[in-house]
């Protein structure tokens, strides 16, 4: 088995996730709002788990003989990065615009219960590959980026590699309450918002979080498809009250009139009222101008 060096995103063909590197540190910082040593701590851990991580699963892979599968320990193709070539080896080279990692979810919606440690552990021991193993997402992409489509359709090779290579049959994420772009994003992806929770680590209170999860093979369901039903269906509904009503204030001989008929002529007696409304209270107030005029005058 070959192990990539880069994953393609399909719909963004000038865009492959790749392994982060340590030439990316300016651009990271950038997304994330400075330089800052545990930044910098931090981005040098994701450049070391998707640099051992790679190499643990193409070493496993030339080691196998098996023939079982062979799994990574975690996703190592962190950098959403844009193509400017490609080197003889297979190496992606381009700015790096943005982060897409994972982590055993950590249950955080628990904390505090009497099941959280026990749930914490067994998801810890799971192996990679064990299709209970539950992985959390997580995702940032720089601002010049944002608004093309390149994170969900990120997401979307994301959530794939994990259910098709890892066999995970659920894939998790979590976003601030107030994150409308985050959560529009997560729906996009075909991810169901499960629950809402208040998050906190130690004294510091992160506020509302929302819990969604795409199953495998258990949504397949596009929520925009049924986002566009609901709509249509919504539409159809509210025309045929309208209609039903327009309908009623016409003489019965104009009832047997084609429905885009009455439709128009009702328009036009709606609108006739509402000018005609409007015409008497102009003529009510100058009525009530007048009247006050005269006491004045009276007086």
């Amino acid at each position: 088995m070959t192990i990539p060096r880069s994953l393609p995103v399909p719909s963004h063909p000038h865009v492959h996730l790749t392994g982060i590197r340590e030439e990316d540190y300016d651009s990271f910082c950038q997304i994330y709002g400075g330089d800052s040593p545990r930044r910098k701590a931090y981005f040098q851990s994701l450049v070391k788990h998707s640099r051992d991580n790679w190499n643990q699963w193409n070493n496993s892979s030339n080691e196998n003989t098996s023939g079982e599968p062979v799994f990574p320990k975690s996703w190592p193709f962190i950098a959403i990065r844009l193509v400017t070539s490609i080197s003889d080896d297979g190496t992606v080279v381009g700015p790096f615009l943005g982060e897409l990692s994972t982590y055993r979810w950590g249950y955080d919606f628990e904390k505090g219960t009497e099941q959280y440690d026990s749930l914490v552990k067994i998801n810890e021991e799971r192996l990679p590959g064990d299709s209970e193993l539950i992985w959390m997402i997580g995702y940032s992409v720089s601002a010049d980026y944002r608004r093309q489509g390149i994170a969900s359709a990120a997401v979307d090779v994301l959530v794939e590699w994990l259910h098709a290579v890892m066999g995970s049959k659920v894939v998790v994420a979590c976003c601030a309450v107030e994150n409308i772009a985050s959560a529009g994003l997560l729906a996009r992806c075909n991810f169901t918002k499960v629950k809402e929770y208040q998050s906190s680590l130690g004294r510091m209170d992160y506020g509302g979080m929302l819990y969604w999860e795409h199953v495998k093979n258990g949504g397949g369901v596009d929520k925009r498809k049924i986002y566009r039903k609901n709509a249509e269906k919504k539409r159809r509904d509210a025309l045929k009250i309208c209609y039903e009503r327009l309908n009623t204030l016409l003489p019965q001989k104009a009832r047997r009139r084609p429905k885009t008929d009455i439709v128009e002529l009702t328009t036009e007696y709606i609108l006739e009222l509402e000018t005609e409304g409007a015409e008497k209270s102009k003529l009510i107030a100058e009525l009530d101008f007048a009247i006050e005029k005269s006491k004045g005058a009276l007086a």
